[in-house]
């Protein structure tokens, strides 16, 4: 054997042993799919027996699970018929609606005639009796109906429900419920749930001359009310000071006072004093007010505008300077 032959059989040698325990595995890759694909395919095939005993037995509660469940195992558009029947047998014509119009879609041409012609009179006599919900929601909220999962927002259409009777529509977001009410729709109705979160109104600040303006009219009426108060109450000393006077004139008979006339006499003085003070103080402190709302009644100051007011109360009277500055 030649050494050029001998190189040969090692080369070859090794490559079948690489090659073997690879195509083994590919073989072994496969039968495992298969086995997975099998598996799936006897369930759906389980769970589509049960449904249809179900389904013979009026069960049509367990019957349309079931027939989820079965679909979900292998989707075949044929198991969205019997989807719509146990729907249709529970008056949930929403679900039905949707079953039977999948139905059609997913079928299209393969749905033999007769079959097609039943399936639209069907769909026709359910839109009738059936509405929807659309959900307006943040994105990733999850949105239950009636306590079944329909998916998340967005989603990708309206929910079909029926006509008629109160419907329970949650929507919820990180463990933050943002809707939870019962609706009702009418035939071929929509209604729109706004389950977004309510922004807070926004308050409009103030600026800086309205908040003046508004201190200038409250302390206006403050002032009106302080001068009135205090004019009032001069007005009730000064009356009482004139009777206390009255009755010392008539005790005092030619100028002379009895020594028990004093008190009398110090409690006139001290009411006629009070009465000076508080009607010239209460006049100039109501005329301040007063101007102060009448200035500010309706006219419109500029943001550099000011304007003072100042009581002045004399001897003689009392009054008021009013001073603008521009």
């Amino acid at each position: 054997m030649s050494k050029r032959w001998c190189v040969a059989v090692v080369g070859l040698a090794l490559a079948v042993a690489f090659a073997g325990p690879a195509e083994a595995q590919k073989k072994k890759k496969d039968k495992a799919a298969e086995t997975a694909e099998e598996k799936a395919e006897r369930e759906a095939r389980a769970a589509f027996q049960e449904a249809v005993e179900k389904f013979d037995s009026g069960g049509y509660e367990g019957a349309v699970t079931l027939f989820r469940k079965a679909y979900e195992l292998n989707p075949s558009w044929k198991l969205l018929y019997n989807v719509g029947q146990c729907e249709a047998a529970l008056k949930r014509h929403g679900e039905a609606l949707e079953a039977f119009e999948q139905y059609l879609s997913q079928g299209g041409d393969e749905i033999e005639v007769t079959r097609r012609g039943e399936v639209l009179a069907e769909v026709e006599r359910l839109r009738k009796m059936s509405g929807s919900i659309e959900i307006s929601a943040p994105a990733g909220a999850l949105v239950l109906v009636d306590g079944v999962e329909r998916g998340r927002a967005p989603l990708p259409g309206r929910i079909r429900v029926a006509a008629g009777v109160d419907h329970a529509v949650r929507v919820e977001l990180g463990g933050e419920l943002l809707a939870d009410r019962a609706v009702r729709v009418g035939g071929e109705e929509n209604l729109l749930v706004d389950a977004n979160p309510r922004l807070p109104e926004p308050v409009a600040a103030e600026d800086g001359k309205a908040i003046r303006d508004r201190k200038i009219r409250t302390a206006g009426w403050i002032a009106v009310g302080v001068g009135a108060a205090a004019l009032v109450g001069g007005a009730v000393t000064g009356g009482l000071a004139l009777s206390a006077n009255k009755s010392i004139q008539d005790a005092c008979a030619g100028g002379q006072c009895p020594a028990n006339q004093r008190d009398d006499i110090d409690r006139r003085d001290a009411l006629a004093l009070t009465t000076d003070v508080l009607i010239p103080a209460g006049a100039a402190i109501a005329v301040t007010g007063a101007v102060l709302l009448i200035v500010f009644r309706d006219k419109e100051r500029a943001d550099g505008d000011a304007v003072a007011f100042s009581p002045i109360v004399t001897a003689d009277g009392a009054g008021a300077v009013a001073a603008w500055r521009f």
